[in-house]
């Protein structure tokens, strides 16, 4: 059976599980390396496996042809029918697809050269080795790009230094505000304007930007990073700058009244259908996932316990009922609803019912 042959996890150095992952579409794949170094073999052949063809070459072109519908807040980035097409780092690769994945305790990264008939595929068994995984792929593939065909990675990007500039304050305050970050950990950023630039806090550190001539702002004595405020498809953003890459890092948010029913609501929400072999009992410190409810800077805040399975989410109430995540990133925009059962208001939230303690 699978399971007797299954590779031990790891989660904060502790051996963890088995258990099974609540992801309608994702996280089920078990497999191993061998076999997996088969499935990308097949990719790279345009559907055909060592048993014959698994995939006809069109619906392979179709999977790993771009999708996105949404270019002006992509970026640059692209995806097809599940693989990513796009990697700033082996851009000079020509045409690539990649995806990862990750339970708990598993993480794994592949990739394919699809120009030049190279792919690699890491897997660990450790819930610290999500970086670790894509760095070592990636490092593969460029020493044996190089070995094949004599293509070395070009010099890194560096943005060409702008000055300090000194703003109107007027433009400075408008920047402020209440900003909601793309992370998939969620939480947000009360950004507030200071004698020549902005200021915020961010996990626990104050950050202090000021304004530089190319229109972005920066730490004032690096330029690794740099922000710009502005409006993206009718969406006023927080974009950040590295190297020659730029993503979305939150987006502004203009709080809107509480309800009093969800006002109401603080405290902690127990999950009460999970299944019992469910990965997320696995957290450290993990009985159930709880989310503690509460009203803060004026905002309705989720915060998803353990920290290690969720994070603080942004609600925006619709009614006394409904609302929904804020934000740009990963899950964003997902409903929850308060509904009874069995005389009891419950909470639906990403596939999971909680009830009040």
């Amino acid at each position: 059976k699978v399971a007797d042959n299954a590779s031990k996890g790891y989660l904060a150095g502790q051996e963890t599980g088995p258990f099974r992952c609540n992801l309608g579409t994702s996280g089920s794949i078990v497999s191993t390396a061998r076999d997996m170094a088969k499935y990308l073999k097949m990719i790279m052949g345009n559907g055909l496996g060592e048993r014959g063809r698994v995939l006809m070459p069109v619906t392979v072109e179709t999977m790993l042809t771009n999708q996105s519908t949404a270019p002006p807040l992509d970026f640059g980035a692209k995806i097809g029918f599940l693989w990513q097409l796009t990697d700033p780092e082996l851009g000079y690769a020509g045409s690539l697809c990649w995806h990862n994945g990750g339970t708990m305790t598993m993480t794994s990264h592949m990739t394919v050269l699809r120009d030049h008939k190279l792919a690699v595929v890491v897997l660990s068994n450790t819930s610290e080795a999500g970086g670790v995984v894509a760095t070592i792929a990636r490092q593969t593939l460029k020493r044996a790009l190089a070995e094949k065909t004599g293509l070395t990675p070009p010099a890194p990007y560096v943005p060409p230094y702008s000055p300090p500039a000194t703003w109107p304050q007027e433009r400075l305050d408008a920047m402020t505000g209440i900003y909601v970050k793309s992370d998939t950990t969620g939480g947000y950023l009360s950004i507030a304007s200071v004698a020549g630039g902005l200021a915020w806090s961010d996990a626990g550190k104050t950050v202090n930007v000021i304004p530089r001539e190319n229109g972005w702002l920066s730490a004032a004595d690096s330029q690794a990073m740099q922000y710009e405020f502005t409006a993206v498809s009718g969406r006023n953003v927080m974009l950040g700058h590295s190297g020659n890459r730029t993503r979305v890092l939150a987006e502004r948010y203009s709080p809107v009244a509480i309800p009093a029913a969800w006002s109401g609501r603080s405290g902690f929400w127990d999950a009460c259908d999970l299944d019992p072999a469910d990965a997320l009992r696995y957290m450290p410190g993990a009985g159930v996932p709880t989310i503690e409810i509460s009203v803060a800077d004026g905002l309705l805040l989720f915060r998803i316990l353990p920290a290690g399975s969720g994070g603080t989410f942004v609600i925006q109430p619709v009614d006394d009922s409904r609302g929904y995540l804020r934000g740009l990133g990963r899950n964003m925009g997902s409903a929850t609803q308060i509904f009874t059962m069995d005389g009891k208001e419950e909470l639906r939230l990403l596939g999971i019912r909680y009830r009040k303690r």
